[in-house]
């Protein structure tokens, strides 16, 4: 038996499993953020904040989840006491999950949207 045969099953669950808990990240015109975020998973915090015109401003594995992202101007900090990276990127990802859906966005300015999309 090859190796390849062997972790096909694996490839199919983990593309199954990252097609399930993908995120839709609403971003501006700019490819950024419309606010600061900030988040927290265990120790690691993360602050993300829109910037005009730097590019992304980021370290470790902020940088690799804005840039998988597509955002284009962002900077972030991250607050933390540990080097843990997994939990940097948790909190990276907890914070890009608060920006919300558009029925959060209209009920956060008080606008009356309809749910679901009319068809003209």
């Amino acid at each position: 038996m090859s190796l390849s045969a062997t972790n096909a099953p694996r490839s199919a669950k983990a593309l199954a499993s990252a097609r399930k808990n993908m995120l839709a990240i609403r971003l501006t015109k700019e490819m950024s953020i419309s606010r600061p975020l900030e988040a927290k998973y265990s120790r690691a915090g993360v602050t993300l904040m829109p910037n005009r015109g730097r590019g992304i401003v980021a370290g470790s594995a902020v940088r690799d989840i804005v840039n998988l992202a597509g955002m284009k101007d962002i900077t972030s900090k991250i607050h933390s006491r540990t080097k843990n990276k997994l939990n940097i990127a948790r909190a990276t990802i907890k914070a890009l999950e608060a920006i919300g859906t558009k029925k959060h966005f209209t009920k956060e300015m008080g606008i009356n949207a309809p749910a679901t999309p009319t068809k003209e």
